[in-house]
């Protein structure tokens, strides 16, 4: 989408997928999704954040409530130029229009804090022998800690979260 353009945002659906990593434990995953691991920048003063841009396109996963329940996956493509606009279209790829809000909806706005995970990853970096799984070993506790909190905060979170422990006795 050109800036100053029609707000429309297009996305891309495969025809393939892929099982999350995540799921799978993989931990460059959990590091990278706990933001634990963003660079000094992501942390103070990004300007890449939400629909900032210096690129001429933008690609990534569509995150949020509307596609929550997707197990695929679906890609978003972002076009910022003209240059962007005319690449996309070369592509060939199928497209579906959908409004900003719903490719937004679940992109960080904002810069994380620096807590106590970042910290504790950082402090364990620091042995230059260590390795990715001893960081996500280091912040495990720390990050279901954080989960729950987040589910307490949140009376439906809070209510699914026990209905699905209960599924599972």
């Amino acid at each position: 989408m050109p800036i100053g353009g029609n707000n429309d945002v297009l996305k891309y659906k495969r025809e393939h997928f892929f099982y999350s990593r995540l799921s799978q434990g993989d931990n460059f995953y959990r590091l990278f999704l706990s933001d634990a691991c963003l660079g000094k920048a992501c942390y103070t003063d990004c300007k890449y954040k939400d629909l900032q841009s210096s690129a001429d396109i933008r690609i990534g996963d569509l995150w949020g409530k509307t596609y929550s329940q997707n197990e695929e996956g679906v890609s978003a493509v972002l076009t910022f130029t003209s240059k962007g606009d005319e690449l996309l279209k070369w592509c060939n790829c199928t497209l579906v229009e959908h409004p900003l809000e719903i490719v937004t909806e679940g992109q960080m706005k904002t810069c994380p804090q620096r807590g106590y995970i970042y910290n504790k990853a950082m402090a364990v970096l620091m042995d230059e022998n260590a390795t990715i799984n001893d960081v996500a070993s280091a912040i495990k506790l720390p990050l279901k800690l954080n989960n729950l909190m987040n589910i307490l905060k949140h009376p439906s979170k809070l209510y699914s979260y026990i209905v699905n422990r209960m599924k599972k006795i």
